[in-house]
């Protein structure tokens, strides 16, 4: 009678049992990652039009890096604005470049966002994007998107804790210094006839 207690413990932790459990897991795993494509491509694919969008109004740097006495006067506010908004690309990815080689060279902020990007394949390998699961807490149902509005707000707020502070500095020295050049820069114009000269 204990012999054949016995065998479903011993059955159960035999490899053929345990093959099935990881096949399992890896099938799991696998609806899960079709489920995140399946939700995140279409976004990923707007995104990326944006993006290549906001890439093709990248000025050349050759002009971008013309600078000169500012000319001050009646029309210098406006100057100044239509320079930044001519150059706002390259302010954009000038500060997406230096935003990452600071959190990449600090390696508290790194480990911050190595936990977050665990978080998320966490998420989503438990099957979170399951549309079927709709968890209630305190009354109030979570639906997919609620889950994942929860998971970015989380998220958002976890990259302010850990790299909030290299954040804010670097938004308002970046700024600071877009105004700067903007009031500098002696405009698309004039700067692409100095760097045909120039290059």
């Amino acid at each position: 009678m204990a012999s054949q207690a016995a065998e479903p413990d011993l059955a159960a932790g035999s490899p053929v049992a345990q093959s099935s459990q990881g096949s399992e897991t890896l099938e799991e795993m696998r609806m899960a990652f079709q489920k995140l494509h399946a939700m995140v491509f279409p976004a990923a694919s707007r995104s990326w039009v944006h993006v290549q969008d906001y890439a093709a109004v990248v000025r050349p740097w050759r002009e971008f890096i013309i600078v000169a006495q500012p000319q001050v006067g009646p029309g210098f506010q406006k100057h100044v604005e239509q320079n930044l908004e001519h150059y706002q690309a390259n302010y954009m990815l000038v500060f997406v470049v230096l935003f990452l080689l600071n959190v990449l060279s600090h390696p508290m902020r790194f480990t911050g966002l190595l936990i977050a990007a665990g978080g998320w394949t966490w998420y989503l390998a438990a099957g979170g994007l399951d549309p079927n699961w709709r968890p209630w807490v305190y009354g109030v149902e979570l639906t997919p998107v609620a889950r994942m509005i929860i998971l970015s707000t989380a998220t958002l707020a976890w990259v302010f804790i850990v790299a909030g502070e290299a954040l804010f500095v670097l938004a308002g020295l970046l700024a600071f210094l877009s105004v700067c050049h903007a009031a500098c820069h002696p405009g698309a114009t004039a700067a692409q006839v100095v760097a045909d000269a120039v290059f």
